[in-house]
């Protein structure tokens, strides 16, 4: 009987919320499998970077990534051309989730984001996009493109 009343002893001293862990009667620890869980695979983030390409009708096309998997998850792109004395601004950001465990086949899918901005007076103008940038002479009579690393 003595032994039963220890049992229930080390078994009450135990007792909590989440999940308890006891060695003996007077070293439990309660873990809480929140704080144990494993992470989520982290979202991949690119800003900046790739080839932004400026058309006639003051259009970005901002190629962000040229090859991912086709089994990227949750893709989010945009991109902004703004107009600031005399340059062209364009920024473009864009985000995803790796793959999920499995099969996923060997092809690339491309990640960009499209943008406008309203035509400014005639004149040259600097298109920048990251820390690149080019020269550029509105109306365009073809796309000027700018490479950022």
């Amino acid at each position: 009987m003595a032994r039963f009343a220890w049992m229930v002893v080390v078994a009450m001293g135990c007792s909590g919320g989440g999940e308890p862990e006891c060695d003996t009667a007077s070293n439990c620890l309660t873990v809480d499998s929140s704080d144990t869980a494993e992470p989520g695979p982290a979202r991949i983030e690119r800003v900046d970077v790739g080839e932004a390409c400026v058309d006639g009708a003051l259009t970005a096309t901002v190629v962000i990534e040229n090859c991912v998997s086709t089994c990227v998850r949750d893709v989010q792109s945009s991109c902004t051309l703004e107009v600031v004395g005399d340059q062209l601004i364009v920024s473009a950001e864009a985000s995803w989730l790796p793959p999920s465990t499995g099969s996923c086949d060997a092809a690339c899918r491309v990640i960009d984001a499209t943008c406008t901005a309203a035509a400014p007076a005639d004149g040259d103008y600097t298109v920048v996009y990251g820390a690149s940038e080019a020269s550029a002479t509105l109306p365009l009579g073809e796309a000027v493109c700018v490479t950022a690393p």
